[in-house]
This record gives structure tokens, C-alpha cells and sequence, in this order.
């Protein structure tokens, strides 16, 4: 039989602790949920210094003149996919998409006045694009090159530069090294935040969200330790009356025995 002591204590043990994982459950997604009110910045995820604007009509080089670029640098056989003109960190480019030799899409920029390619981005046109969303002109502390930088939400690598600036926040900055675009926006807030969704989802140690089942378990524990509290004492109070009934019957045989006998 069941010990229900025993089982009083495991479902209390487990009990508190599932309260403690619920707890953190709550906190953390309210904070997720209603973080643009209570520590996100006014104009979160948009360009917080923009360079002047640009007069795309300016651009000097046609469509004929991005083909030969195209297939004088990467080949051939390269076959141009889209071409979009932008303004974008004070210069106007060409976000040129193209089919390679190897069959694969990419993307690269080209000056659309000067005519020369900005892609892969140099130190100095990474930073230029970092600092459009940084206010203040802080100063760099470091530029480092990544070969393959992994974000959140992707599983597979891209070559990036990631721009530390010296402000109060601590501020880093994610370039793609093609592209010119920001991967990725790191301060202390976002670094909280970061750590915020983590906790919500249990996803620490690279196991992701599979750490999801630890504050699963002990639920699972106190109600089946729940249940076995609820069901031992009726099934005590019925073994009890079969008991009693076993009792009294087997005295009622006896007593028509010797009944009988008499």
C-alpha cells in the first residue's frame, strides 16, 4: 500500500516547486509581452540618426551599365535577378540580387554613381552604416569581422561586422557584410530583454526550449501525487466497510450456526 505521508511530502516538495517555475512563467511574460511600455526606448528598431536624404534621381549608371558590372566581376553566366535603387547611409546604391556560376542567389551593392561595388562592406562603410542607429555619435571602442554570426533566430551563419560603441548602453551593432543591413541590435536593455524571453521559454544551455519540461514534470508529479492523496482515504474508508461487512457477516454465519445446532 501507498505510504500517504511519504506522498503528502513529495506532492508538497513539488508543489512549491511548481509554483516557483508558474511564478517565473508570469513574470517573465509580462515583461516580454509589454516591454515597448515598460524599459524599451521611444523609437525602438528604427534609425535613430538618419544621414541626409539622398536625391535618388541622381544616379548615373542604367541598368545596361549594372549587367556589365555584374558579369564582369562575378562571371559570365551570371544572371541578374532584381536591382533596387536606395538611399542608404547617406550614398545612393544599387541592391543588386544575381544568380552566380554556382547556381546560388546573392545579393551585393553597388555605387550608383561612382560605379564601384561596396560589397564585401571595408571597416569604414560598416561603421557608416552602424552608426545610422546609434545617437549621439558615441565613440567606437572595437570592429570586429565574424565569419559566420549566428542570429536569434537562425540556425545557419553569415558573414557580419559587429560595431561596439562606447555609450552609456554599451551598444552593439550587427552589419551584414554584403548587404549593409543590421542583423542584429545589442545594448543593456536589449541584453535584458534577451534574458527575459530566455527565461519564458526556459532556453539556456543551447537546449532551447526543451528545458520547457522541467517545470512540466513536477505539474505532472502533483497531480499524479494529488490523486493518489484523494483516492488512499476512500479507498481506506471502502477497504474499511468490506472490512466491517466481512465482520459482521462472518458473525451472522456464526450465529446461525449454533442456531442450528441448538
Amino acid at each position: 500500500m501507498v505510504n500517504y505521508r511519504n506522498t503528502r511530502k513529495i506532492h508538497q516538495f513539488v508543489t512549491i516547486g511548481s509554483i516557483l517555475f508558474l511564478l517565473a512563467s508570469v513574470i517573465s511574460g509580462l515583461l516580454w509581452a509589454y516591454a515597448p511600455y515598460l524599459y524599451w526606448a521611444d523609437g525602438y528598431m528604427k534609425r535613430k540618426d538618419e544621414f541626409p536624404p539622398q536625391d535618388i534621381s541622381q544616379a548615373r549608371l542604367s541598368v545596361s551599365d549594372i549587367i556589365l558590372k555584374a558579369e564582369s566581376r562575378f562571371g559570365k553566366e551570371t544572371v541578374l535577378q532584381e536591382v533596387t535603387l536606395r538611399s542608404d547611409a547617406g550614398m545612393i546604391l544599387f541592391d543588386v540580387r544575381y544568380r552566380g556560376e554556382d547556381g546560388k542567389s546573392h545579393r551585393t551593392l553597388l555605387d550608383a554613381n561612382s560605379g564601384d561595388w561596396i560589397s564585401p562592406l571595408n571597416k569604414e562603410t560598416a561603421l557608416r552604416f552602424a552608426r545610422q542607429y546609434v545617437p549621439d555619435n558615441p565613440p567606437v571602442e572595437a570592429v570586429s569581422l565574424m565569419e559566420a554570426w549566428i542570429p536569434r533566430k537562425k540556425t545557419t551563419g553569415r558573414p557580419a561586422w559587429i560595431v561596439r560603441f562606447g555609450d552609456a548602453g554599451e551598444t552593439e551593432i550587427i552589419i551584414d557584410l554584403a548587404t549593409g543591413e543590421i542583423l542584429e541590435d545589442q545594448d543593456n536593455i536589449r541584453r535584458f530583454h534577451f534574458f527575459i524571453m530566455k527565461l519564458h521559454q526556459f532556453n539556456f544551455f543551447g537546449f532551447k526550449k526543451v528545458l520547457t519540461i522541467i517545470p512540466g514534470l513536477p505539474l505532472l508529479i502533483a497531480i499524479i501525487t494529488g490523486g493518489i492523496m484523494w483516492v488512499t482515504p476512500k479507498w481506506r474508508n471502502y477497504a474499511k466497510k468490506r472490512t466491517v461487512r466481512a465482520s459482521l457477516k462472518s458473525e451472522s454465519s456464526q450465529t446461525e450456526a449454533v442456531s442450528i445446532k441448538s
